[in-house]
């Protein structure tokens, strides 16, 4: 089930060394990445951050992690990752050093029963692997889990929008019945 983490959204000092020093330059040349609006998230308690997801999400995520790392006021959230990324030990302790979750309500939950801000991208592959053409559509596929989340954890919603990174990958193709398999960039 939701295995927690033990440091929800807060990255370790010498992962975000790491990251600034070796993948922080690569990520602002290839995508230059901002973080606008930043001012307007609480400052205080837990929240729900719910955004768009595009581009198979390589560079919304790197992206992500970059202007947060570079913004002090603005907390740095706890992002609702597939389980099943936590099953390698190479990509499952990156993205537990890096304070990400299981995207599973126990996770989530827990996250914000400590006061830490959640990222979720309720479309997930659905979202992520929708054709170029509608880059600029939010899809989240009926998936509505982040309403209950936020219910149960009675902590607002705020909406984020990631425009720019469904072009870093773009998807030309992509089969309804075989959508977990054939998917052409």
């Amino acid at each position: 089930e939701g295995r927690q983490q033990p440091n929800p959204g807060r990255p370790d000092a010498e992962t975000l060394h790491f990251w600034s020093r070796f993948i922080a330059p690569a990520v602002r040349l290839a995508f230059r990445p901002a973080l606008e609006g930043a001012g307007n998230l609480p400052r205080e308690g837990s929240y729900l951050l719910v955004a768009n997801h595009s581009g198979l999400g390589n560079a919304d995520i790197a992206s992500l992690i970059e202007t947060f790392s570079n913004r002090p006021q603005a907390r740095f959230p706890a992002a609702m990752v597939h389980p099943v990324s936590f099953n390698s030990r190479l990509a499952g302790g990156w993205l537990a050093r890096l304070g990400a979750i299981p995207s599973t309500y126990d996770a989530a939950l827990g996250a914000l029963a400590q006061g830490v801000p959640v990222l979720v991208f309720p479309g997930g592959d659905i979202e992520a692997t929708r054709a170029v053409w509608r880059a600029s559509c939010v899809d989240f596929g009926g998936r509505k889990g982040f309403l209950k989340i936020a219910r149960q954890a009675s902590v607002p919603i705020v909406p984020m929008g990631i425009r720019g990174s469904h072009f870093t990958a773009p998807i030309l193709f992509r089969s309804k019945r075989l959508s977990k398999l054939l998917v052409f960039p």
